[in-house]
């Protein structure tokens, strides 16, 4: 692998600029912008149904992140939203399964939204281009988060 300098290597670098770059994204909403179950309902079957193509940065409680540039794909049989590198083939494409708990499904949860205009000027357009101009941030019970980073 090639170094990139200062001892990280190049792809490791790159994931770290978009979990610096994400998180830039997202803390300008998440204690603000709360939003219902149903209109994190809405969000999700729009992000389903119309393929909105999304980046899923999820957070551990313990600061483990991992991302996946795909689509919302599924609501599986056990209650956890699908995110898949190919749209239509979670079994055969990367893919991240994150539990929904509640009754009905996410009541457990809470929900953020924010777009672009929240985000300071100087960095607007830049990380819009590359995330999205919107997201949805779901704040699990475990203290996980998942923030979906998407254009509508």
């Amino acid at each position: 692998m090639v170094s990139a300098g200062l001892g990280v290597s190049a792809p490791a670098r790159h994931a770290s600029s978009i979990l610096t770059k994400s998180a830039k994204f997202t803390r300008f909403f998440i204690s603000t912008n709360t939003i219902p179950l149903n209109e994190a309902a809405l969000l999700l079957d729009k992000l389903l149904t119309e393929s909105i193509p999304v980046v899923a940065v999820f957070v551990s409680p313990e600061g483990s992140r991992t991302i996946l540039r795909g689509f919302v794909d599924n609501i599986t049989a056990d209650d956890d939203i699908l995110v898949s590198a190919i749209k239509g083939k979670p079994a055969t494409s990367s893919k991240l399964s994150i539990p929904f708990p509640g009754e009905p499904l996410g009541s457990d949860c809470r929900f953020g939204f924010g777009d672009k205009r929240e985000i300071d000027e100087s960095q607007r357009e830049e990380l819009a281009a590359k995330y999205g101009d919107a997201a949805l941030v779901v704040f699990l019970p475990s203290g996980s988060r998942l923030n979906l980073l998407f254009t509508p």
